[in-house]
């Protein structure tokens, strides 16, 4: 990004720090005038400085001290001082969490979640009474986001950041500060490991990023090895020797070295201090059966390697909080052991007992469950034991919070439809695949936030049952059957929702929005079939997108399946012509979907009022939007009679 004007720096600045263009006291006018010249229309420099002054008092004396804390340089020189002013600003406790960051590779995407439980691992999130420590850690992670320290990468539709990066000059200082400190050691890809050898104290935090670990760990003594605190590889590795003399070592991060194999991982269970292990998509077959010799360890991820079946040790894991496997893993029946444990996924009914699901009823500080439900529906009384266990279990689960339930090929959650299913807490649900929604999901799941559901179906009263969710903000409808009616939102229902997805994979988009309708919504996708949205429903005109008064982005998907390419491009037109008519200026993301199964309308022995319907064969995809014109219908129904109708002569 280039310098900005300084009318773009002043919005940039006074916005983060007042909240609105004209917030600036007059006081600190001139002096906020002198600090903006300091940052020579850097988007960074300017962002960085705003973030410490919204922590300053609003006196010109205290800002004149940071004005005069950055003096006069070239811009490199000014921008260097900014950001390490606002590195020093920090609180100790957020410069320990930030400087860890130090290990990832520039631009790297970091998950939240992952970063947060590191960070808790590593020992770096205090214990705060009243507070689960995943919570602190992800205050942490937004206050270093408000500081502008790290950037968001994915926002969610309640604001929430899952994922953040950082930008290449606070890297570039934070590998340089923890170099000088001893706190992280990043081995660069073509870099010599010999360096690291001369290191005067040890090494304590080892990222590698390139492939000559194993060198690198050869070479040092095994008191080294004793000091290091973490391993992470974002690089090919072949192994990690010497695994049982790395007695400090609190977290190992192996995830994608597909070379990892069963031999490599030899003498694991001797980590006792490990808290955070991740050997997803590597090529693990089988865990030690010692496992349970790390007493401490709180997340284990495992997804995407060759694990079938966990140790029946692994249940005696007693601090272990989150347990990420595959689908097809088959746990020990004991898991109710596993009292500590708030995330697991993903739980196959068809991989375990029953006497399994009776037991995850004692997991009461459960968060997080997803499970899959594959037992064929032709298996009736094994569905009903199944389902009648599992419904109990998930009524006992008091504080779960997310809960996924996704049916594989050929089986179907049409078992769930008659049970009663209570969730105080839940704020998210995904359903799979059910034939109508259940009447569980009702007004009285008060803290439901995200709910996506795949049916048949939709009727009215079902759409009305969803809009009085209390504080529901984003959801997914997606219908598989072609026989829908069409659906009508109101001004009553769908207060706070903020962005949905209706998804019509074999119908067309039977869908009106009345003024008033959802009034907070920002973004909605839509996927629909043409041709059917022309033949079912008389096409979409009037689908009322105009009345979403708060609209901002309009996603649309249109299936060409069995529609002329005229068809799509009137419906595409008429869209455009939508969006131009809302209050507000929208971002359109259109694309065309099944281009290759589009019919295409062609002369007929040289008379083109007997059209032929041929296959279009070319599928290149294109941004476009969607609508179409009634009177391009009846003129194509026109044509159709012309065709059936008996000539004069006969």
């Amino acid at each position: 990004m280039g310098p900005l004007s300084d009318l773009d720096s002043q919005r940039l600045f006074f916005r983060r720090i007042f909240g609105s263009d004209d917030g600036c006291p007059t006081q600190l006018k001139r002096i906020s005038m002198d600090i903006l010249k300091r940052c020579r229309g850097l988007p960074l420099a300017t962002l960085t400085l705003a973030s410490i002054l919204a922590d300053v008092p609003m006196l010109a004396e205290k800002w004149k001290q940071v004005h005069n804390s950055i003096g006069l340089a070239t811009p490199g020189e000014n921008m260097n001082r900014i950001l390490s002013l606002s590195f020093h600003d920090l609180p100790n406790h957020l410069k320990t969490c930030l400087l860890y960051l130090s290990i990832f590779p520039e631009d790297y995407v970091i998950e939240r979640e992952q970063l947060v439980w590191r960070w808790i691992a590593e020992g770096f999130i205090p214990e705060t009474r009243g507070i689960p420590l995943e919570g602190v850690g992800s205050a942490y992670f937004n206050e270093l986001i408000n500081r502008s320290m790290i950037q968001p990468a994915d926002v969610q539709y309640d604001g929430t950041v899952q994922s953040c990066r950082v930008h290449d000059m606070i890297l570039e200082l934070i590998v340089s500060i923890s170099t000088k400190i001893n706190f992280v050691a990043v081995l660069h890809k073509d870099q010599d490991e010999t360096r690291f050898t001369d290191y005067k104290t040890k090494v304590r935090r080892l990222a590698h990023q390139s492939n000559c670990i194993e060198k690198l760990l050869e070479r040092m003594s095994r008191d080294d090895l004793s000091h290091i605190r973490s391993i992470i590889s974002f690089d090919y590795v072949k192994g990690i020797p010497h695994l049982g003399d790395f007695q400090a070592l609190r977290v190992l991060d192996l995830g994608s070295c597909r070379s990892i194999e069963n031999h490599h991982i030899e003498n694991l269970e001797m980590l006792y201090q490990l808290k955070y292990l991740d050997l997803s998509r590597t090529s693990i077959s089988e865990l030690p059966m010692q496992i349970d010799n790390l007493r401490y360890l709180e997340t284990l991820d495992l997804r995407g390697c060759a694990i079938e079946k966990l140790p029946a040790s692994t249940v005696r894991l007693q601090n272990m909080q989150r347990l990420l496997v595959n689908r097809s893993v088959k746990f020990p029946d004991e898991i109710g052991h596993m009292q500590a444990l708030q995330t697991l996924l993903f739980v196959s009914m068809s991989c375990n007992s029953i006497k399994f699901v009776e037991e995850l009823s004692k997991l009461i500080k459960m968060r997080v469950l997803n499970i899959t439900f594959s037992k064929p529906v032709d298996m009736v009384d094994e569905v009903r034991k199944y389902t009648d266990s599992l419904v109990s279990s998930l009524n006992e689960l008091f504080n779960l919070e997310s809960l996924k339930i996704d049916p594989e090929e050929g089986c179907s959650l049409d078992s769930l439809m008659g049970v009663y299913l209570t969730f105080g807490c839940l704020k998210k649900l995904v359903i799979g695949y059910i034939s109508r929604i259940p009447k569980w999901i009702n007004p009285s799941m008060y803290n439901l936030v995200h709910l996506e559901l795949k049916v048949d179906i939709v009727r009215e009263e079902d759409l009305h049952s969803l809009e009085l969710l209390p504080c529901l903000l984003y959801l997914q409808l997606e219908m598989t059957d072609g026989s829908s009616k069409m659906l009508t939102v109101g001004s009553e229902g769908f207060r706070c929702l903020r962005e949905s997805q209706f998804i019509w994979k074999n119908d067309g988009m039977g869908l009106v929005f009345l003024e008033g309708a959802m009034p907070e919504l920002q973004t909605l996708h839509l996927y629909f079939r043409t041709h059917e949205t022309i033949a079912n429903y008389s096409g979409v005109d009037g689908n009322g997108i105009e009345n979403l008064s708060r609209l901002k982005k309009l996603c649309v998907d249109v299936d060409c399946s069995g529609s002329t390419r005229e068809e799509v491009e009137a419906a595409e037109d008429s869209i455009r012509k939508a969006a131009d008519r809302h209050r507000t200026k929208l971002t359109l993301e259109i694309r065309r979907w099944c281009e290759a199964c589009m019919i295409e309308e062609e002369a007929h022995d040289g008379n083109a009022e007997f059209p032929s319907r041929s296959v279009n064969r070319r599928a290149n995809p294109v941004r476009v939007a969607f609508r179409v014109r009634a009177d391009r219908r009846n003129r194509n129904r026109t044509r159709r009679n012309r065709i059936t109708a008996p000539s004069a002569s006969t």
